[in-house]
């Protein structure tokens, strides 16, 4: 290369640079399903990107959350950058695209907007003005997603040939972003009960397994007359009561808490840092809640929710079924009485 003229020097080195970025992007592609959460991926793609761009020891991905955008992931940067929000219109792509946030940019004098914009940042070792930034807009399904980035304390650290390789990462990015949503998504629907957005009983095996270890109540719940509404109303309304317990028992129950709906009329709590006399005044004021509301059927009807439950608590390492056994026995003890008072 020492040889050759500067211009086929700089050619050679720009095609090595492509040729390198390829290879670290499709080394993600094959590694990329192996990796599950949101913030692994975040981190997952920060890392990987950050080798196939030149001067990145400082690089950062921005998500976007309606009109703030806040870092996920970074390299380079002290913590204090994830206690950081930007609005949409100052972020150093959004001046620079006037917040249209249509293209990737080169600024390679970030003193400019010093008058607009503080850039001074703490590193892992110091604290710094930036000199220069390479960003690109991320987009997933049309939607703006997140602001790759890519920073350098030194003025001039980047060249037109970056946008390029940029352009190859972000790409590759908005793929793998937009696998992941879908992958989710998929996740989620096989998870959820599709009437009431609950968890349901395909997934509350696996839920177990991760939480067998842990102490937490069950409690069981089974809807009182829910055949009655089915028969007179119609199977419509009979959705709708159940959707209206699943909702009132997510506002019941909101620290730390997971749903199932086991069945037809039957759900599943599970509930953490709660004892069982503060579990018993959450039901009481439920109930009083559900007769206080009465709920208007589409045919015009009034009906009040009510239901039956029952609650055991599992220790650490205890069987699950034991545990589901007692509760779901406490559950028809309770409705036996309540038959019977109505007697």
């Amino acid at each position: 290369m020492q040889i050759m003229p500067i211009a086929n020097q700089e050619t050679l080195k720009n095609l090595y640079r492509i040729s390198t970025a390829r290879q670290i992007m499709l080394q993600m592609a094959n590694a990329f399903s192996h990796v599950d959460s949101d913030q692994s991926v975040y981190e997952f793609i920060l890392e990987n990107c950050g080798k196939a761009v030149q001067h990145s020891d400082l690089c950062s991905l921005m998500l976007a959350e309606n009109d703030i955008f806040r870092i996920v992931a970074k390299r380079g940067y002290n913590d204090d950058v994830y206690n950081v929000t930007f609005d949409r219109n100052s972020t150093f792509l959004g001046m620079a695209t006037h917040g249209k946030y249509d293209q990737s940019v080169i600024i390679n004098d970030l003193s400019k907007f010093l008058n607009i914009y503080h850039t001074e940042i703490k590193t892992e070792s110091h604290a710094q003005l930036l000199g220069s930034t390479l960003s690109a807009p991320v987009y997933v399904n049309n939607k703006l997603y997140a602001i790759l980035c890519f920073d350098s304390e030194e003025k001039n650290a980047f060249a037109p040939q970056d946008i390029e390789l940029l352009e190859l990462v972000k790409t590759n990015v908005e793929t793998m972003l937009t696998n992941h949503q879908m992958q989710m998504e998929i996740l989620h629907l096989s998870k959820t009960d599709m009437l009431t957005g609950l968890y349901n009983r395909t997934y509350l095996k696996e839920f177990l397994e991760k939480h067998i270890h842990e102490r937490f109540f069950v409690g069981m719940f089974d809807m009182n007359d829910l055949k009655g509404i089915n028969d007179g109303h119609g199977h419509n309304n009979g959705d709708l009561v159940i959707r209206s317990m699943a909702e009132a028992l997510r506002h019941t129950f909101p620290e730390k808490s997971s749903y199932f709906r086991l069945g037809g009329d039957e759900f599943m709590c599970i509930l953490y840092d709660l004892t069982y006399d503060e579990i018993m005044n959450r039901i009481a004021s439920l109930r009083n809640d559900l007769l206080l509301t009465p709920l208007t059927l589409t045919d015009g009807a009034v009906t009040t929710l009510s239901f039956s439950c029952g609650f055991s608590q599992h220790d650490v390492n205890e069987d699950f079924e034991t545990v589901l056994s007692r509760a779901d026995h406490h559950m028809y003890e309770e409705k036996r009485r309540i038959k019977a008072f109505h007697l």
